[in-house]
């Protein structure tokens, strides 16, 4: 890692924009003095050759504004700022990457956490019906046992009381006293 690298890494998000603006400042003035020469250049009309001719100074015109872009693109591709820029540029796509990356995990998450809950409710749900309808059936059946259970003793009673008449009446003589 050569050290415009490390040293790109250790600015913060405010530095690089600043230098990027510093940098895209010099570009443009450097596009900007291009920009005047080229004009500067087509208000010439004429340019002598080697020889000392006179040649057509469009054409002349279109070599020397091909070499001067090619010599401004060579400055900006050699440039050390335009090198850092690139690089920061890249460690900012990297963490963009990145941030992306764990916004999906994130997303993913949260529709696994999502699915979860879904399936607990419908588990919750399934499970409280089935204690609803658990009691309910338990309810019947001794309502069903304490119904057996009272006509089995009312039986047992009225065979008693059949088999005693004196303990028939006795018991109906203190009822009626008790009313």
């Amino acid at each position: 890692m050569s050290e415009s690298t490390k040293a790109l890494k250790k600015l913060s998000r405010q530095e690089l924009i600043e230098l990027l603006l510093e940098i895209t400042k010099e570009n443009e003035d450097l596009e900007g003095r291009l920009f005047n020469m080229e004009e500067e250049m087509k208000k010439l009309e004429v340019i002598y050759d080697d020889d000392g001719n006179i040649m057509n100074s469009s054409d002349h015109m279109q070599e020397i504004f091909a070499r001067a872009q090619s010599a401004a693109n060579q400055y900006l591709d050699n440039s050390p700022q335009n090198k850092e820029l690139e690089a920061k540029a890249r460690m900012l796509s990297e963490m963009e990457k990145t941030l992306e990356m764990k916004a999906q995990e994130l997303n993913n998450y949260e529709k696994n956490a999502s699915r979860k809950v879904a399936t607990h409710q419908e588990h919750m749900l399934r499970l409280e019906a089935e204690t609803k309808k658990r009691c309910e059936d338990m309810l019947r059946k001794a309502k069903e046992e304490a119904d057996s259970y009272v006509a089995e003793f009312e039986k047992h009673v009225r065979s008693v009381l059949m088999a005693n008449p004196q303990l028939a009446d006795a018991l109906i003589n203190n009822a009626k006293t008790i009313k």
